[in-house]
């Protein structure tokens, strides 16, 4: 299954791209990936610096919870 979403922040002009693998009855594998549509100098600059670490912290934080609750609607 895949998904991708955009959004119209400027000057990021985010991209995020997941992607959910099978890997068994129980195992599921997610692929998120975060990309930028900018075309300033300045909205690359900030992905560049910014927001790809910013991004990696929110993700460390969210999978567990994404984990939880979809081990609950089990």
């Amino acid at each position: 299954f895949q998904l991708a979403t955009e959004g119209d922040f400027a000057p990021l002009q985010p991209r995020m791209e997941y992607q959910l693998t099978s890997l068994g009855e129980t195992e599921t594998e997610i692929r998120w990936l975060f990309t930028s549509r900018a075309k300033t100098l300045l909205g690359r600059a900030i992905v560049r610096l910014l927001a790809g670490k910013t991004m990696a912290a929110r993700g460390e934080v969210a999978l567990p919870k994404l984990k939880s609750v979809l081990e609950q609607a089990e």
